[in-house]
């Protein structure tokens, strides 16, 4: 439910791609943002999370609000069980990390895992190697913003998340975002009462005043997960930006997607995409 400043409850979801973990499967969250180790403290049973996922550290910095709970969607530093005691890893330490030159390369070692949210580059950095140890596959940030669904199959790893794709928060944010780029007014909105719906709702110190950029942080926060990031930086003119596994040079090609070759095939009229 989303909560506006005054007036009764609406309903958030406006359109949604329901899942079931049995019946409608597809959605994966579960097991694409966690870690293996994670597997116990969620309930997920014998089958393990895969630890795919994970986001850049300028992204997570976003989430920088006091008291804002949409920074609790993200798992970082140290973890530990819901008793309290550490979540650990045994391995040796040529297994935590490979770039360890001492005499106990076989020795085991116990770590305690941990999310960093830095995310480092090995070596050559067209070959794009964060590397193959304990550390680097826990660099990143892990989104629990899907949370983890102990009821998901344990066949499929599938979950029972349904995925938003267009929900009322957006709309206040679309309208906020059109009036600040010209467009007019209406029921006495404004852009800075039209974001402080959402960050009242989110229990964020609210602004009293607010900027394109301001909006696309806004943004990343809010939807975070929810697919609309990419769309968001090439509407805002950020996409083109150089960032770590992004270079800026192909960026503009990148905006539009290739035309699949077998319907250029069948539509002699189509012209692929520049860049492709």
């Amino acid at each position: 439910m989303f909560l506006p400043t005054n007036g009764p409850a609406v309903k958030e979801f406006i359109f949604a791609v329901v899942y079931d973990a049995f019946k409608i499967t597809g959605n994966s969250f579960t097991r694409y943002d966690l870690t293996p180790e994670l597997r116990d403290k969620y309930g997920l049973g014998t089958k393990s999370p895969s630890n795919c996922m994970k986001t850049l550290p300028e992204f997570y910095d976003k989430f920088n609000l006091t008291g804002d709970v949409r920074n609790t969607t993200w798992l970082i530093g140290k973890q530990f069980n819901t008793n309290g005691t550490p979540i650990t890893v045994k391995t040796t330490y040529k297994g935590l990390n490979e770039t360890y030159v001492g005499n106990y390369s076989t020795r085991d070692t116990i770590w305690q895992l941990e999310l960093t949210k830095e995310v480092w580059l090995r070596g050559d950095p067209t070959k794009m190697d964060t590397g193959n140890d304990f550390l680097s596959q826990y660099m990143g940030s892990r989104s629990i913003k899907f949370y983890p669904d102990p009821n998901w199959d344990p066949n499929t790893r599938s979950d029972n998340n349904d995925f938003p794709v267009y929900r009322y928060g957006d709309i206040l944010m679309m309208k906020a975002e059109a009036i600040l780029c010209g467009a007019s007014a209406t029921n006495g909105d404004t852009p800075v009462s039209l974001v402080n719906q959402i960050r009242s709702r989110a229990k964020a110190p609210t602004v009293a005043s607010i900027t394109l950029d301001e909006m696309l942080d806004e943004r990343s926060r809010e939807f975070a997960w929810e697919a609309w990031h990419r769309n968001d930086l090439i509407r805002f003119g950020k996409y083109s930006a150089l960032w770590l596994f992004k270079d800026a040079v192909s960026a503009k090609t990148r905006e539009l997607f290739p035309i699949p070759a077998d319907q250029i095939k069948l539509n002699t009229n189509l012209v692929q995409n520049p860049g492709y």
